[in-house]
């Protein structure tokens, strides 16, 4: 059966929701910072936004009032770039080759990519938002 690159996309953000795990609580503030991504990559960019994410993801506590954790962060950036393998616009592993390789990139390539993050963050920010994925009983 043939699905659609939409369909490929929101079964793949849905898996990786489901994957994490996550309490009710936690998973409405990851939804709080999934909708904000696509704005702040068209505000700020989307090399810069990745950076922002890797680098909030490696402090303790974020201190914003949603309470959010460097785990949102962490779960956001590996959404994004972990789609980005699958989908063969990045090669590298580690953190910072991914954002060596994002820089290195011609810029058709590099709005390609964008592009993909911003259709992704479109399911998983709304699968996040209603829920999906939660852990029964959390």
């Amino acid at each position: 059966m043939t699905t659609t690159l939409a369909q490929q996309r929101a079964a793949f953000a849905l898996e990786q929701l489901r994957s994490l795990n996550l309490k009710a609580e936690d998973m409405a503030s990851l939804a709080a910072l999934l909708k904000s991504l696509p704005a702040a990559m068209r505000l700020n960019g989307f090399g810069q936004t990745l950076t922002y994410l890797l680098a909030k993801g490696a402090e303790k506590e974020s201190g914003a009032k949603t309470k959010r954790t460097e785990r949102d962060y962490q779960d956001a950036f590996r959404l994004i770039t972990q789609w980005l393998r699958e989908r063969r616009l990045i090669t590298k592993k580690q953190d910072g080759e991914i954002l060596h390789e994002l820089a290195q990139m011609d810029q058709t390539r590099y709005l390609q990519a964008q592009e993909e993050a911003l259709a992704l963050l479109e399911w998983a920010k709304r699968f996040a938002a209603a829920g999906l994925g939660v852990v029964k009983g959390g």
